[in-house]
C-alpha cells in the first residue's frame, strides 16, 4: 500500500510540475475596459499624449486622456485630466484626400496642409491658434513623421527629376537636381529615401542624409513600378514597389545591407513597429505578421483586412476589419504570433479611428464614442 501511495504521489508531483511549465510557457492575455466616454462632437483625429508622457500618467496612476481633438470646424486641446485648454477655430476636412493636421513632437505647433486645385498650403499654427507661418507649393508637401522636415516636388513631369527638401519653417535647405527620381520619401532627422533611374533602365534606391549627401546606394530595385511603398523605423528599411506581385525588399538603414528579399511577392507592406521587430503585411487572405529583420513570418490571420496599429513594441496588433461583415466581429486585438487576444462587434458600425497609447493600452472611436482599453496579462494585474 506504502508502494503504490508513493507511485501516485510521484506521478502527482510530475504532472503538477508539468501543468506550472505549460501555464508558464503560454502567455494568455485579456482586455480590460480602462473608461468610455461620449463625445459631444465628431473627431477627424484624436491625438494622445506621447508614448513617454503616457508611461509617467500610467506610473502616477493618472489617467490617460486625448490631448488633442479635431474636428472639420475646430483643433481643441486638453489637459490631462480631460478638460479643455484652449480651442482653435478653423475649417479643414481631414477627409478630403491630401489634407491633414500633425502635431509637432514638442506639442507647441501645428502643422496644416490643405489643398486647392492649383497649389497647396502650408500653415505652421502654435497651439493658441497664432500663424507662424504659412507657404504656398505647386504640389503636395511630404512631411516626415516628426513635422520637421518637407519634401516637395520641383516638376510635374514624370520622372519628377528633382525634389526640394524644407525645414518646418520652410526654410529651403537642399535639392536634389538633374537626377530622373521616379518617387521620394522624407523621413525623422531628414533622412530621405529616393527611387531613381540609373543605366540600362534600371531602378535605384538612394538613401540620403539629412544634409542631401549619399549615405548608400542599392541598384537594380524590381519591378518597375510608377511609385512605391517605404516604412522605415529604428534603421529598418521596408520598400516594395507597388505592382502586384511584386518584389518586397528590407535593408538596414545605417549601411545599406540588405537583410531579406521576398520575389514576386504578394504581400503588400502595410506598417512596421516602432522598434522596427514587427512588420504587417496584407496578402489575398489576410494579414501577416512578419519578424522586419529576418523575413520570417511570425504569425497570419485569415479574413482580416482594414485599419492597422502596432504596438511600439511590435508585440501587440490592433486591427479595424472592413468592410464590415454583418453580425461579425470587426475589432481584433492579435499577437505578434497571430492568435487572437480579444474581438469585438460594435453594433455593424465602422471603427473610425484606432491606436496604440501605450504597448499594453488602445483606444478606438466608433462615431462619436472614444474607448480605451488595456491588454492584461490573465491571472496578472487586476
Amino acid at each position: 500500500m506504502k508502494k503504490l501511495f508513493s507511485i501516485i504521489l510521484a506521478v502527482g508531483v510530475v504532472l503538477f510540475w508539468v501543468g506550472t511549465v505549460g501555464a508558464e510557457d503560454t502567455k494568455t492575455f485579456s482586455i480590460r475596459r480602462v473608461w468610455s466616454n461620449t463625445l459631444n462632437i465628431e473627431p477627424q483625429s484624436i491625438i494622445f499624449p506621447s508614448s513617454e508622457e503616457a508611461t509617467k500618467l500610467i506610473e502616477r496612476k493618472a489617467t490617460i486622456s486625448p490631448e488633442m481633438i479635431t474636428t472639420e470646424k475646430s483643433i481643441e486641446f486638453f489637459d490631462f485630466e480631460g478638460k479643455s485648454k484652449s480651442k482653435i477655430n478653423i475649417e479643414i476636412n481631414q477627409k478630403q484626400q491630401k489634407s491633414y493636421i500633425k502635431l509637432s513632437n514638442d506639442r507647441k505647433k501645428l502643422f496644416i496642409v490643405t489643398n486647392t486645385d492649383t497649389s497647396y498650403s502650408f500653415r505652421i499654427l502654435d497651439t493658441s491658434g497664432n500663424t507662424l507661418s504659412v507657404k504656398q507649393f505647386q504640389h503636395q508637401p511630404n512631411i516626415s513623421d516628426d513635422g520637421d522636415f518637407l519634401l516637395v516636388r520641383a516638376v510635374e513631369s514624370y520622372p519628377m527629376e528633382s525634389f526640394v527638401v524644407y525645414d518646418s519653417n520652410g526654410i529651403k535647405l537642399w535639392e536634389r537636381a538633374n537626377h530622373k527620381v521616379t518617387d521620394a520619401k522624407i523621413f525623422d532627422n531628414g533622412s530621405v529615401v529616393s527611387i531613381e533611374d540609373g543605366n540600362n533602365n534600371k531602378r535605384n534606391l538612394i538613401f540620403l542624409e539629412k544634409t542631401g549627401s549619399i549615405k548608400w546606394q542599392y541598384d537594380n530595385i524590381e519591378p518597375l513600378a510608377a511609385d512605391y511603398t517605404f516604412l522605415l523605423k529604428n534603421n529598418v528599411l521596408i520598400l516594395s514597389p507597388n505592382t502586384f506581385p511584386s518584389n518586397l525588399y528590407a535593408f538596414d538603414a545605417q549601411n545599406g545591407k540588405l537583410l531579406w528579399r521576398q520575389e514576386n511577392s504578394e504581400n503588400i507592406p502595410e506598417q512596421i513597429s516602432e522598434n522596427g521587430s514587427l512588420l504587417v503585411c496584407e496578402d489575398r487572405k489576410g494579414i501577416l505578421l512578419i519578424d522586419a529583420f529576418s523575413g520570417r513570418v511570425e504569425g497570419k490571420k485569415s479574413g482580416l483586412k482594414g485599419m492597422i496599429k502596432i504596438s511600439s513594441n511590435g508585440q501587440f496588433v490592433a486591427i479595424s476589419n472592413f468592410p464590415l461583415k454583418l453580425n461579425k466581429d470587426n475589432l481584433f486585438v492579435l499577437e505578434k504570433n497571430g492568435k487572437t487576444i480579444w474581438s469585438k462587434r460594435t453594433f455593424n458600425k465602422k471603427i473610425e479611428k484606432i491606436g496604440f497609447v501605450v504597448d499594453t493600452q488602445f483606444f478606438y472611436t466608433d462615431g462619436k464614442t472614444i474607448n480605451l482599453e488595456k491588454i492584461v496579462k490573465t491571472g496578472g494585474e487586476k
